[in-house]
């Protein structure tokens, strides 16, 4: 799966915004809504509160991840990435 690519990171061909939704993480690392609740409330997860919204940054997240943001393609899942 490429999550990112020079002009903007990418998920299956789709162009990544700036600030992804908490929907939009979990699918990213393949887990539930709730799992990526729990991970944003111990703080393992960087995000941004917005009144009411949660948003994460997408270069904070693939710097999560450990992933340079300019142009890395991973191969299948991301549960290893969890571990972080």
């Amino acid at each position: 799966m490429v999550l990112a690519a020079k002009r903007g990171a990418r998920q299956g061909g789709e162009v990544l915004p700036a600030l992804l939704t908490v929907d939009e993480v979990a699918r990213i690392l393949r887990v539930g809504r709730g799992t990526c609740y729990e991970l944003i409330r111990q703080g393992q997860i960087p995000y941004l509160r917005l009144g009411r919204l949660i948003r994460v940054p997408r270069h904070a997240l693939m710097a999560w991840l450990g992933e340079d943001p300019e142009s890395v393609e991973r191969s299948a899942g991301v549960p290893g990435a969890l571990q972080h």
